[in-house]
């Protein structure tokens, strides 16, 4: 077969093939397909989705109304207090112990024991620490051998005396009959004021020895550093190796060892400016707030007012007594004093320790028993409470209930007990 014969074959199948499948361009594979087939998608879901959240609010707003926790109007329990005053001025100061102490030591020496930490409980005449007792000690002895050998003095002086004494009573007997000349009344007389005064020179030699012993016993104990007072360890100055000395004098030495402090007397010192001076007297109530404990009020009156001002800044000091102080108060703490108006007498009533009040809104009577609605967790369970008069704008209740509590105000006939609810407070 010639070539020319066979190309035309080849070219004629071709032809033939292209006849009987006349689709197959349309099989071709993109690489690339358009992008505004993949806009497409995305724009297709974001319209599902938002149709969807609409999908979801309309079926919530549809549903029953019952079926959700209703929003309740809720109030606290509060305690009561006497005062129905209102603040009158407001000023700031520090908490302060009115008792406290930097103990020193009354002797110089090195530390060789310190028995306390910051923090520490200590009572009046507790060793806090102790300095090298060597030195001391040693006098101590030796002052002790003065009083042995003073002792021993005496003990050969009163014999003597008493001899004396004997021999010049017998001599001048003697004397008086004539029987002893003058001159051996004289030497007897001499002998018994020597020995007199013998027996009075070692006595008071004793003495001496025992000022000396005393005063050195007093050099013992200084080395042990007490406290002056039942009181807390606020600061701690020094450590074993430190050197003490009462007035510091040197650089390398400690005038103190620690500071106590009587955390029962603590009080707030605030300044009051003179202008409003006026408007402070003694034993005013006040309302305190510290920074360290924040929405706790604290209760208290004013202690002093202290009868001198800075007039740098024209302002008065002012102590402030707290009345219900707690182991969260710590010296050196910054408060808020308010000081409140003082209540009129007839406005004024005497409320009992730890009365508990609610607002009037919160007080229901349901099959003929007064009860709060109390809300634990967003579920309303019952509570009986006793009821006392209207005071101070709350009223008084006792009960299952303590400071703090949520209670429901005005609640509806519809909630009982078990309901579950949405808290929302008064304002």
């Amino acid at each position: 077969m010639s070539p020319g014969i066979k190309g035309r074959r080849d070219h004629s199948s071709a032809s033939a093939s292209a006849k009987d499948f006349p689709d197959l361009d349309d099989l071709i594979i993109e690489k690339n397909p358009p992008r505004k087939s993949r806009r497409f998608a995305k724009s297709v879901a974001f319209i599902v989705g938002v149709a969807l959240v609409f999908l979801s609010i309309n079926t919530y707003l549809s549903s029953d109304p019952l079926s959700r926790p209703p929003r309740v109007q809720v109030t606290r329990v509060q305690r009561l207090f006497t005062a129905t005053a209102q603040g009158a001025l407001t000023a700031t100061g520090y908490v302060v112990a009115q008792r406290q102490a930097s103990v020193a030591s009354k002797g110089t020496g090195r530390l060789t024991s310190v028995q306390i930490d910051v923090g520490d409980r200590v009572t009046k005449g507790q060793v806090l620490a102790t300095i090298e007792q060597a030195d001391v000690k040693a006098k101590l002895l030796q002052a002790e051998a003065r009083l042995d050998v003073a002792e021993a003095a005496l003990a050969n002086a009163q014999p003597e005396s008493r001899e004396a004494t004997l021999h010049y009573r017998r001599t001048k007997a003697l004397a008086d009959e004539g029987l002893v000349t003058l001159e051996e009344l004289d030497v007897a007389e001499a002998r018994l004021r020597r020995s007199r005064a013998a027996v009075r020179s070692t006595r008071s030699a004793v003495n001496l020895a025992q000022a000396e012993i005393q005063a050195v016993q007093i050099e013992v104990a200084n080395t042990m550093i007490r406290a002056p007072f039942d009181g807390t360890v606020i600061e701690k100055f020094a450590e074993v190796g430190e050197m003490v000395a009462p007035m510091a004098g040197a650089s390398n030495s400690r005038g103190s060892v620690a500071a106590i402090a009587d955390l029962r007397t603590l009080q707030v010192e605030a300044e009051v400016s003179e202008s409003f001076l006026s408007s402070v007297g003694l034993e005013q109530p006040a309302h305190i707030s510290l920074e360290a404990v924040p929405g706790h009020v604290y209760h208290g009156s004013v202690s002093q007012i202290v009868p001198t001002a800075d007039r740098t800044k024209a302002a008065i000091p002012v102590k402030i007594r707290i009345d219900d102080l707690d182991e969260k108060v710590f010296p050196d703490m910054s408060a808020t004093v308010t000081f409140l108006e003082e209540p009129s007498p007839s406005s004024a009533k005497e409320v009992p320790p730890d009365t508990l009040g609610v607002s009037p809104d919160a007080i229901v009577t349901r099959n003929g028993q007064t009860m709060v609605l109390l809300v634990v967790n967003n579920v309303v369970s019952e509570m009986p409470v006793e009821i006392g008069s209207p005071l101070n704008g709350l009223i008084p209740v006792r009960g299952e209930v303590i400071e703090g509590d949520t209670v429901v105000a005005n609640p509806p006939e519809a909630l009982v007990e078990g309901s579950i609810i949405q808290e929302r407070f008064q304002e």
